[in-house]
C-alpha cells in the first residue's frame, strides 16, 4: 500500500513539475512595417519578406530554447508577427535622413499610433550614414529602439538588409528588443564554416540576455 501511495505521489509530483515547466511561455506579438519598395527589394533576392521573417524567427526560437535548456530554465519564447498594411500619418519609410533625431521623431509617431504593440520598422535605406553613431556607443548591429519604462512594448527601426546573414543579425536583434530586453548587444553572431554547407552564421546568446528574459515580466502567457 505504501508503495502505491508513493508511486501516486511521485506521478503527481512529476505532473506538477511538468505543468510548471511548460507554463512559463513568453508570447511576443509585434507589428512589422515595411514599404512596398522594401518588399520589392526582398523579392529581387528571390524570397518574400514573410519568408525572411519566419526564417529568422525560427532560428532565434530554436537558439533561445537551446540556451534556456542549457541554463536550466523552463522559459520558452514565441514571436508572432502581424504584417501592418498602413503606416502612421506622416511616416515615409523610403525617406531616409542622415539625422538620427528624425528617426527618433518617427518612432514617437509609431508610439502615438499604437503604444500597446511592439513594432519593428524596416527603413528602405542603408545604415551606413549612422554607423559612426552606433560605433560610439559600442553597438555592433545597426538599430534604433524607442521604449518607455512603464510599458513592455518597444519600437525598433532597422535598416534594409536583404543579404541573408545580415538580415538574420539585425532582425533577430530587433526581435529580442521587441521582447523588452534592454541590452545593447543582446546576441552575438559566429561565422561557421562546415564543408559542403559552406559558411553560415550561428546565434549566440549571452548569460545576461538569458537572465533578462527570466527577470523581465512582460509577455508571459499561461
Amino acid at each position: 500500500m505504501n508503495g502505491i501511495i508513493l508511486s501516486v505521489y511521485f506521478v503527481l509530483l512529476i505532473q506538477q513539475v511538468f505543468s510548471i515547466r511548460t507554463a512559463a511561455t513568453k508570447v511576443v506579438n509585434f507589428k512589422l512595417y515595411i514599404s512596398p519598395d522594401g518588399r520589392d527589394a526582398f523579392l529581387r533576392k528571390g524570397r518574400t519578406i514573410e519568408e525572411s521573417v519566419e526564417g529568422a524567427i525560427s532560428k532565434l526560437e530554436e537558439t533561445l530554447d537551446t540556451f534556456m535548456l542549457h541554463f536550466g530554465d523552463p522559459i520558452k519564447v514565441k514571436f508572432k508577427p502581424t504584417y501592418a498594411t498602413e503606416l502612421p500619418v506622416g511616416v515615409d519609410l523610403d525617406k531616409c535622413d542622415r539625422d538620427i533625431i528624425s528617426i527618433s521623431d518617427m518612432l514617437n509617431n509609431f508610439n502615438r499610433d499604437d503604444s500597446l504593440s511592439s513594432s519593428i520598422i524596416i527603413m528602405s535605406c542603408n545604415a551606413y550614414p549612422y554607423n559612426d553613431a552606433f560605433r560610439v556607443v559600442g553597438q555592433k548591429v545597426p538599430y534604433i529602439t524607442h521604449s518607455i519604462s512603464a510599458l513592455c512594448t518597444t519600437r525598433t527601426v532597422i535598416f534594409l538588409e536583404t543579404e541573408e546573414a545580415k538580415f538574420l543579425s539585425v532582425f533577430t536583434t530587433a526581435l529580442v528588443r521587441a521582447a523588452g530586453i534592454n541590452i545593447t548587444n543582446p546576441l552575438l553572431y559566429e561565422e561557421v564554416i562546415e564543408g559542403d554547407r559552406g559558411v553560415h552564421y550561428e546565434i549566440r546568446v549571452s548569460s545576461d540576455t538569458i537572465e533578462s528574459f527570466k527577470d523581465n515580466r512582460c509577455f508571459y502567457s499561461a
